[in-house]
C-alpha cells in the first residue's frame, strides 16, 4: 500500500512562503488534449505516475484555465487556481512530503467558456504544473509525459432563476471515470504541448497568453459539515412540477430513512419510486455537495438550492421577489431554486460537481426506473475564504450582540477567492459592496489580503479613460461611475487602517487616472457631470434602476459630493507620498465643486440639499454626504440635523447608502438616531435569516454583502475607534453611546488590538483603554479630551470634566 505522508500547502502566499515570484527559469508547458483544439467545452482528467527511490520533500506550482481539483495519491490536495484575469493568471504553490514508492499526481480541469461564473475569466482550455529541483525532471509539463482522458460526463445548461453563476450541470454516470482520483481509468493518451509557461515573457508579449502570478490568498476552506436536518419528505408522482410543501403529505419513515442518510448511513429507494425531499442546512453555506451511489439504473436524482421558500404570490419584478415571509417556515411555501442532475448507470459512482452552490435549503428529488438505488452517502463541503476573526463586541442592548453572527456569516459567505455581492445571484466583486466589505474588514479581522487583492484587481480594471469598471474580475464590463469614486476612497481607507504604505504608492497612479478622468466632466459651473455608464447610487423604491430621480441632465448632486470626498481622500494620500502640488490641486478642486453645490444644489426653503439642479429631489444620501464632506457650513448643518432626525420628506438610504448616512449620525453625534436606524437589521432575527438581505423586502438576495458595514460601526462609531494618522500611527477614540449603558469591544490594529471598555451613568463616563505597544491616542468625550498612552489606560470622565483615575 502507498503510504502518503500528507500534502500541505502554505497559509501564506507563494512569496511570503519563499516560492518564486516570476515563472522566467521554469522549464513546464502548458498542455492540453491532443483531439480538442477549438473552444469547446470539456473536462480533462490529467495523470503523471513517478516513483521515488527514497523519502523526499518537493514543490510544485500549477495552475490551469478555468479551474482544477488536485489530487496526490488519491488524497483530494486542492482546487484552484485563484480567480484573476488574463494579465493576473494565478498559480497556487504546494509542498508535499513524500515517502519512497509509487505516486500518482491527477488534475481534474474543466473549461466550460461563458458557462462558468461570470467573474471566470478565461484565455482558453490549458493546463501547467511546475516541479521545483529535482522534481522538474518527473513532474513538469511538456517536459516530462503527462496523460489526458476525456470525462464527457458534464452538460450545462443556463438557469432562468440565477445569473452570473456557474450553469446547472447534469452529471451522466455512464461517463464518469470511476476512480479517476487515484489514477484509475481509461481512454488516457499523451498531453500535447501548447505554449511555454514563460513564454509571454520571453516574447514581451502579455495579451495572447496567461501572465502567471503567483497566488495572493490561502486556500479556501474546504471541510465536511453536518447538521442538517430533514424538514420534510413525501413520495410523489414526478419529480418535475411540485407543488407547496403540506405537513399532510409528509412520511414519516422516509423522513427516518433520510435523517439516516444524513447522519452518513446508506438509503435504499425502491425501484419505479418518486421521492420529495426538503434539508433544512440550519445556517447559510457555500457548498460542494458529494453524492456516492450504487446500482439505479436508470434513476435520476435532483439537487436544486434556495435561499428560503417562496409564498405563491405575485410580483411584477419576478419571480425571485416573491414573498419568503419567516425564512425558518415551510409549510404552504413553494420551493423555487436552481440545481444540478446526477444520472446513475448501475455502478458505484461518486458525483461531485465542478463549482458550488449556495443557500439555506436543499431540495433532493430522486426518481427510480426498474432498479433499487442505493444512496450511500451524502456530504456537503463548506467553501469560503477562512476569515479570521479577531474581534469581540458586547453591549448593555442585547439585540446589538444578537444580530454580530448574522454579520459576520454574511462576510464569510460573500469571502471567497474575491469578495462578492451576493453568493447566489451573482458571485461578482462590485467596489460598491467591496469598499463597505473591506470595513467590516478591518474591524473584525487582522487579516487584509483578499482587502489588497479587489484593490489590485480593480486597478486592474480600469479602462483607457482612467475609470475603472464596477465589478471585477468579470467577462462582461460594466461601469457604474460612483463605484470608481468609492474605489479611490477604499485605498485611503486601507492606507488609514493598514500598515503598508508601498503597496498603497503602488495604486495611487489608478487614483489620479480616475480623477483626472472626473475632472474632464467638470463644467463652466463647477459641478461634474456624470460620466457614460449606470448612474447606479442606491435601491430606493422611488428611483429607477437606483439612479437618483430628476438627474437625466447628468448632474447627479450625490455623485458631485462623492467626488469630493474622492478628491479628499486622494489629496491626503498625494500629500503623504510627497507630491504636494497635486494634493493642492485635488483640495481646490473639492473647494470649487463645494461651492457650486452651495450655489446651485441647496434649497433655503426646505433647508436641504437636492440631489438634482431643478431642487426637485430630496435624499437621505445627499444629506449625509454633505455632512460627511463638511459641505454644510454649521448653518446649514443644523437644519440638516432636524430633517434627518425624522427622515420626513427624503428619500430614504437603504441598507447600502446608509453606511453613509450613519457616517452623518456619528459626525453629527446623532447617536439614538444611529441605533434606532440600525433596527433593520435587528429585525433579521424575527424572520428567521441566517445572514443580511440585499433591500427592504421583498428582496432578492437573502446574503448579500453591503450589509456588513453595521459591524463597523459597532467598532468605528458606538466604541468610536478610528485611526487618526495613516497607517493607524495613532488613534482617535470618540464614542456614540447615546443611551447605552456599557459597550466594549476589541478591535485589530497592524500592531496588535485596540481594546475598550465603556460605561456611562448620571454622572459620567468609566473608560478602561488598552492600546499596543509603541501606538498612542486621544479619548475625546463632547468637548473633553483625554490622552492616551500605550497600554493600559483607566480613566473617567464626568459630564463637565475629565479625571484620570
Amino acid at each position: 500500500m502507498k503510504v502518503y505522508r500528507g500534502a500541505s500547502r502554505s497559509p501564506r502566499s507563494a512569496f511570503e512562503y519563499g516560492f518564486p515570484m516570476s515563472t522566467k527559469g521554469w522549464s513546464a508547458d502548458w498542455i492540453w488534449h491532443p483531439n480538442l483544439i477549438g473552444q469547446e467545452p470539456c473536462v480533462l482528467v490529467f495523470r503523471r505516475r513517478f516513483s521515488l527511490a527514497q523519502s523526499e520533500s518537493i514543490v510544485f506550482h500549477v495552475s490551469a484555465d478555468q479551474r482544477y481539483d488536485l489530487y496526490l495519491d488519491g488524497a483530494f490536495l486542492s482546487k484552484g487556481p485563484e480567480l484573476g484575469d488574463p494579465l493576473n493568471w494565478f498559480y497556487h504553490s504546494y509542498r508535499v512530503e513524500l515517502c519512497p514508492g509509487d505516486h500518482v499526481i491527477v488534475a481534474r480541469v474543466h473549461w466550460i467558456g461563458d458557462m462558468a461564473p461570470l467573474a471566470q475569466m478565461t484565455v482558453r482550455g490549458g493546463f501547467i504544473l511546475y516541479g521545483e529541483g529535482s522534481a522538474d525532471a518527473y513532474l513538469s509539463t511538456g517536459k516530462v509525459e503527462w496523460e489526458v482522458a476525456r470525462m464527457d460526463a458534464y452538460t450545462f445548461e443556463r438557469s432562468d432563476l440565477w445569473w452570473g453563476v456557474c450553469a446547472c450541470m447534469t452529471v451522466d454516470g455512464t461517463k464518469l471515470i470511476p476512480g479517476f482520483e487515484s489514477g484509475g481509468g481509461a481512454g488516457f493518451v499523451k498531453a500535447s504541448k501548447m505554449i511555454e509557461g514563460a513564454e509571454p515573457i520571453k516574447r514581451a508579449k502579455v495579451g495572447d497568453w496567461w501572465r502567471l502570478k503567483p497566488s495572493t490568498l490561502p486556500d479556501m476552506i474546504h471541510r465536511r459539515i453536518g447538521g442538517a436536518k430533514v424538514r420534510h419528505a413525501e413520495t410523489v408522482e414526478s419529480i418535475d412540477s411540485l407543488p407547496e410543501v403540506r405537513e399532510q403529505h409528509r412520511s414519516d419513515a422516509l423522513v427516518d430513512s433520510l435523517e439516516d442518510l444524513v447522519a452518513g448511513k446508506e438509503m435504499v429507494v425502491p425501484r419505479n419510486t418518486s421521492i420529495r425531499a426538503i434539508l433544512d442546512m440550519q445556517d447559510y453555506y457555500c457548498v460542494y455537495p458529494e453524492l456516492r451511489v450504487l446500482g439505479g439504473k436508470g434513476s435520476r436524482i435532483r439537487l436544486l438550492w434556495a435561499e428560503s421558500l417562496y409564498h405563491d404570490s405575485d410580483e411584477p419584478r419576478g419571480p425571485i421577489y416573491r414573498d419568503k415571509g419567516n425564512r425558518d417556515e415551510i409549510e404552504g411555501k413553494l420551493f423555487y431554486g436552481g440545481g444540478d442532475t446526477f444520472l446513475p448507470d448501475g455502478r458505484e459512482l461518486r458525483f461531485d460537481l465542478l463549482w458550488w452552490r449556495s443557500g439555506r435549503y436543499i431540495e433532493l428529488l430522486v426518481e427510480t426506473a426498474d432498479e433499487d438505488l442505493v444512496l450511500k452517502s451524502l456530504d456537503l463541503y463548506e467553501t469560503r475564504y477562512p476569515v479570521r476573526r479577531v474581534c469581540f463586541f458586547s453591549s448593555s442592548e442585547q439585540k446589538l450582540c444578537d444580530v454580530v453572527p448574522i454579520v459576520l456569516r454574511t462576510l464569510e459567505m460573500c469571502s471567497h477567492e474575491s469578495y462578492m455581492d451576493c453568493p447566489y445571484y451573482e458571485q461578482l466583486q462590485y467596489i460598491g459592496d467591496t469598499h463597505l466589505d473591506a470595513l467590516a474588514t478591518y474591524a473584525v479581522s487582522d487579516d487584509d489580503r483578499l482587502v489588497k487583492k479587489a484593490l489590485t484587481m480593480f486597478d486592474a480594471s480600469r479602462c483607457p479613460e482612467g475609470l475603472t469598471q464596477s465589478r471585477y474580475p468579470t467577462r462582461e464590463a460594466q461601469r457604474i461611475p460612483a463605484f470608481s469614486l468609492y474605489w479611490v476612497k477604499m485605498l485611503h481607507d486601507f492606507y488609514m487602517h493598514r500598515d503598508d504604505r508601498a503597496f498603497v504608492q503602488g495604486l495611487v497612479p489608478g487614483t489620479r487616472a480616475v480623477l483626472d478622468a472626473f475632472e474632464r466632466h467638470l463644467g463652466s459651473d463647477g459641478l461634474i457631470r456624470r460620466p457614460e455608464g449606470w448612474g447606479f447610487q442606491d435601491w430606493v423604491r422611488a428611483w429607477k434602476i437606483g439612479v437618483p430621480s430628476h438627474t437625466d441632465d447628468g448632474v447627479d448632486g450625490i455623485m458631485n459630493l462623492q467626488y469630493v470626498m474622492a478628491l479628499e481622500a486622494a489629496a491626503r494620500l498625494e500629500e503623504d507620498l510627497g507630491r504636494a502640488a497635486l494634493s493642492s490641486h485635488y483640495r481646490s478642486l473639492a473647494k470649487q465643486v463645494r461651492e457650486a453645490v452651495n450655489a446651485y444644489l441647496w434649497d433655503e426653503r426646505q433647508g436641504l440639499y437636492a440631489h438634482d439642479l431643478g431642487l426637485r429631489g430630496f435624499s437621505e444620501q445627499m444629506q449625509a454626504l454633505a455632512i460627511v464632506t463638511e459641505t454644510a457650513g454649521a448653518r446649514r448643518s443644523e437644519k440638516i440635523r432636524q430633517r434627518l432626525s425624522t427622515g420626513e420628506g427624503l428619500d430614504p438610504s437603504t441598507i447600502f447608502a446608509s453606511h453613509y448616512l450613519f457616517e452623518a449620525y456619528y459626525k453629527l453625534g446623532m447617536a439614538d438616531r444611529l441605533l434606532a436606524r440600525m433596527e433593520p437589521w435587528f429585525d433579521h432575527l424575527q424572520r428567521g435569516l441566517k445572514t443580511l438581505i440585499e433591500e427592504p423586502e421583498p428582496t432578492r438576495s437573502d446574503c448579500h454583502a453591503w450589509g456588513t458595514h453595521l459591524i463597523y460601526h459597532y467598532f468605528a462609531s458606538m466604541l468610536g475607534i478610528r485611526p487618526a494618522e495613516a497607517c493607524f500611527r495613532t488613534v482617535r477614540i470618540s464614542p456614540c453611546m447615546g443611551s447605552l449603558t456599557s459597550v466594549c469591544g476589541s478591535m485589530p490594529h497592524p500592531k496588535g488590538a485596540v481594546i475598550v471598555s465603556l460605561s456611562q451613568d448620571e454622572a459620567g463616563l468609566s473608560a478602561e483603554i488598552s492600546l499596543p505597544l509603541d501606538v498612542t491616542g486621544t479619548f475625546a468625550w463632547g468637548d473633553q479630551v483625554v490622552e492616551l498612552n500605550a497600554g493600559s489606560n483607566s480613566f473617567s470622565v464626568q459630564r463637565n470634566m475629565a479625571q484620570r483615575s
